[in-house]
């Protein structure tokens, strides 16, 4: 079974002399680790980068985080009524890019 610090260790093994920055390393490392078998790799490459490509989004009206070129980003949802992408900041761009919007605060007050 190959675990995900077997994957990052043959990937830094492979990119370590041909990349030129932190950045590059990282983007190679999370390409290794999308492209793994298992779960877990791809659970922790979604960790380094938690932005998707917007047709992987939800379409059920679940409130999201949308980015669109050229800076544009806000919370919305996919309307199954319009069959297009509200932005409740009213943007009127298409977003290209999205990610969930994080667990809410708990109410443990220690």
């Amino acid at each position: 079974m190959t675990t995900t610090r077997d994957v990052i260790a043959q990937s830094l093994r492979n990119n370590l002399d041909d990349v030129r920055s932190c950045e590059e390393l990282a983007a190679e490392i999370e390409k290794d680790l999308l492209s793994a078998p298992g779960s877990d790799h791809q659970e922790l490459a979604a960790l380094l980068n938690p932005w998707r490509e917007i047709e992987t989004a939800p379409t059920d009206e679940t409130y999201i985080l949308m980015w669109g070129p050229p800076n544009n980003y806000g919370v919305g949802y996919f309307s199954e009524k319009g069959q297009s992408w509200d932005w409740d900041n009213h943007n009127p761009g298409k977003p290209t890019r999205w990610c969930a919007l994080p667990a809410p605060p708990s109410e443990d007050k220690t």
